[in-house]
């Protein structure tokens, strides 16, 4: 099947919420391939910014539902171009 790049969007915005949900494990796992390289960015809860394969996703999703009440997302913008799809939001922990 070929996504479209509404698809792609519908599917970066239902990650935001099943982030938003707390999701974790095979549900979180879902919205990534094995390979997955994810680069954090500095910032309060990670300092030094992070470099994260799928199990450390996982384990910081995890680690984080002990941290954090609540995630929320303000999607504010979004730009897609084929396979690549990006999100400029608002967020707010608690």
């Amino acid at each position: 099947m070929t996504m479209t790049t509404t698809d792609n969007l519908a599917v970066a915005r239902k990650y935001l919420e099943a982030v938003e949900h707390g999701a974790e494990g095979g549900t979180l796992a879902d919205f990534f391939t094995e390979d997955v390289v994810q680069e954090e960015f500095p910032n309060r809860l990670s300092p030094i910014g992070a470099h994260r394969d799928l199990k450390a996703i996982l384990d910081a999703a995890r680690k984080g539902k002990r941290t954090l009440r609540a995630q929320k997302f303000d999607v504010i913008n979004s730009i897609v171009d084929g396979d690549s799809a990006c999100l400029a939001e608002l967020s707010r922990a608690g």
